[in-house]
């Protein structure tokens, strides 16, 4: 979801018992950044890895501006099972094995 840097900070702030928080590493001038909740019981946040850089450094002739792509690799929690993702990721035709799409 596309969001002010406030209401990241506020979402982090009441809603860290049951969801984390994954935002940009480069937030948006214009305060419209792509913004993650996860659930704390099915994704384990200390997996995080960013990868909007990789998509952004392809895009360069694109109008994407810092804020408006958020890519991420993450685990499901080990202690939760999977999330029920329904969807193998793909990327440009790629299969990506053991990777989902979480729409």
């Amino acid at each position: 979801q596309e969001a002010t840097a406030r209401f990241a900070d506020y979402a982090e702030s009441r809603l860290a018992d049951r969801y984390f928080l994954v935002r940009p590493a480069q937030m948006s001038a214009n305060n419209q950044n792509s913004l993650l909740l996860l659930r704390n019981s099915l994704f384990d946040k200390n997996s995080v890895s960013e990868l909007t850089s990789h998509a952004m450094s392809s895009l360069e002739s694109q109008p994407v501006a810092a804020g408006d792509l958020l890519l991420i690799a993450v685990s499901a929690s080990s202690t939760q099972g999977t999330p029920d993702t329904g969807a193998a990721g793909t990327i440009r035709g790629a299969t990506a094995p053991r990777h989902f799409l979480i729409a």
